[in-house]
């Protein structure tokens, strides 16, 4: 299978290095890696992949063109406003007229909510029940054995704090991403205002 090109251009950022040497954990894999397997199995075209990395690149290769950019954006939103606010009014109409409609009434006067039955767990005298056959169990293991058992039981537990570590980390990864784009729009939308207003200021 052969990655998309465009991910590696010169000024471009890479995308996260996936070591093959790692061992295989079910606990976390990184949303890349399920990106990789899914294009292998064909889920995912591969010429898709990178394409939202590619588009928020391509926006700061040039200065001219994010600031001609942003100024359509400005013209685009405040177009937009103005038909919603158009449309606004026109579903205020279409609501008055519907709350009059007599077949919704009569819909609405047959419909009916049913109470659900809620979810049940085990009781506290089942779980106590299942840690008893559980400790009995460990219990009946040979002392041989049971230094093995212990070991496999550390190393169980390790691996599924890492993964928790690995999962928080990523999310703050991410959190921090979606913050630094966020903060670069802002910033355009700002310069895009400020032009626009040393334009009409002209």
């Amino acid at each position: 299978m052969v990655l998309p090109v465009q991910d590696y251009f010169p000024g471009v950022t890479l995308p996260p290095h996936l070591s093959p040497f790692e061992i295989v954990n079910d606990l976390y894999v990184p949303p890349e890696k399920e990106r990789l397997e899914a294009m292998q199995r064909g889920e995912i075209p591969v010429h898709a992949f990178g394409e939202e990395e590619k588009s928020d690149q391509e926006g700061n290769d040039s200065d001219k063109d994010a600031e001609d950019q942003e100024e359509k954006e400005v013209k685009e939103e405040e177009e937009e406003d103005k038909k919603e606010e158009k449309l606004e009014s026109g579903k205020q109409q279409q609501i008055a007229e519907e709350e009059h409609d007599p077949e919704k009434e009569k819909i609405l006067a047959e419909m009916s909510v049913t109470p659900g039955s809620q979810l049940r767990r085990k009781s506290k005298a089942a779980f106590k029940e299942d840690q008893e056959q559980y400790r009995l169990a460990v219990s009946m293991i040979p002392r041989k054995k049971k230094k093995l058992y212990k070991v496999l039981r550390r190393k169980e537990t390790r691996q599924f704090v890492n993964a928790e570590l690995r999962r928080h980390k990523r999310k703050d990864l991410d959190n921090q991403m979606v913050s630094q784009v966020e903060k670069r729009k802002k910033e355009a939308k700002e310069a895009a205002e400020k032009m626009l207003q040393k334009k009409r200021k002209n």
